[in-house]
């Protein structure tokens, strides 16, 4: 993938965290495998679809980028 590409998939996942969308490891790599899709680009990814190892390098690309894990909240009583 183009780092053009890649920087465009940074502000889209920076623009739906900022609107309350987490996007997680699935989420992006089948946004990756539409973007591919979508613009015919020819890559390693099987399936054109990335790996693991694909979405860790992108993250140490990007270190801006972070990515947290779903917390339970807990339910509070009320009065």
């Amino acid at each position: 993938m183009t780092e053009k590409i890649e920087c465009k998939l940074v502000t889209w996942t920076k623009a739906m965290v900022k609107q309350g969308f987490p996007i997680g490891m699935d989420n992006l790599q089948d946004s990756v495998k539409k973007i591919v899709d979508d613009l015919n680009v020819e890559t390693p990814f099987k399936n054109g679809r990335p790996g693991k190892r694909w979405y860790n390098s992108f993250l140490k690309r990007f270190p801006d980028l972070i990515t947290r894990q779903p917390q339970n909240l807990t339910a509070r009583k009320l009065p």
